[in-house]
């Protein structure tokens, strides 16, 4: 089953009604379907919608597990509860106003001007976000083949490491800072909201007690460069800084600048240039 539709040249949309999907692969506008009571169906991309706010939401409030959301208050006024691990926070919001909901963080919205108010307007929001899932009560029940209950993609990247600052610095040298975690950790969150957790033994042995030690192994983990130059150029800052090379930088067949290095404990690196369809070639 679908869970968009194309949108057509010039047709008119109701963003009190309908979400508007842009595809993060096609870049695409689609709508998306909708079920009452329910949240959008889940899209790789971002959901766009205005609903007019009348009542308390049919479930215990929302969280938003693939980014944050961006809300902003077009009319009226509503009270948003921000539910944060140490504590909730409470936010007014009146017309013109906005606030960002992180990634991760269950919202609830437990009152707003009534549609039917004869002193003011009803609450009505714009809301830019990744996706959103609903919480207990009835209508958050998961029914199989529903895009809530699939796995949506990779959650994050755990890399276990034995010298967190020099783990830290390898990343850096390709262009991403590190956020600390817990003492003996760090994460990097990339644009596409995917995150690189990188543990020292200390820490992974607390969520993984079979762990038996970091080991090179023939996993890679591919990055996304902007040209063929900055292939060669990253492998080059890369090797000069110590790091070992695995694979030089080459034309691949499949179009591409590609080449692989070793962090410090053997974690291989794949530099990967967009594909050239002029310049890939068959193997046979």
């Amino acid at each position: 089953m679908t869970s968009n539709h194309q949108i057509a040249s010039g047709q008119l949309i109701d963003l009190s009604t309908q979400v508007v999907g842009m595809a993060r692969t096609t870049r695409r506008a689609v709508l998306v379907d909708q079920e009452p009571g329910r949240p959008p169906r889940r899209i790789d991309g971002l959901a766009i919608g205005a609903p007019l706010v009348t009542s308390n939401a049919p479930h215990d409030g929302e969280v938003h597990p693939d980014g944050d959301e961006l809300l902003y208050l077009i009319s009226g006024a509503m009270s948003l509860r921000l539910e944060y691990p140490g504590g909730d926070v409470e936010v007014e919001l009146h017309a013109g106003q906005a606030v960002v909901v992180p990634q991760g963080c269950g919202t609830n919205s437990p009152c707003a001007n009534p549609a039917n108010s004869s002193t003011s307007p009803p609450a009505r929001a714009v809301t830019l976000d990744r996706s959103r899932l609903s919480r207990q009560g009835p209508t958050t029940t998961a029914r199989a083949g529903d895009p809530m209950d699939r796995i949506d993609g990779l959650a994050q990247v755990n890399l276990i490491v034995t010298d967190l600052q020099r783990a830290t610095e390898f990343w850096q040298l390709l262009g991403w800072q590190s956020t600390p975690r817990h003492t003996n950790a760090a994460v990097i969150t990339f644009p596409s909201g995917m995150n690189l957790v990188l543990h020292e033994p200390p820490f992974a042995q607390h969520w993984d007690p079979a762990y038996a030690g970091p080991t090179a192994g023939s996993t890679v983990i591919d990055l996304n460069l902007p040209s063929r130059l900055a292939v060669d150029e990253s492998h080059a800052r890369l090797c000069a800084a110590g790091y070992a090379n695995s694979v030089e930088p080459w034309d691949t067949f499949f179009g591409a600048r590609y080449a692989i290095i070793c962090d410090q404990d053997g974690h291989r690196v794949g530099l990967k240039s967009p594909q050239d369809p002029s310049r890939s070639y068959s193997l046979q």
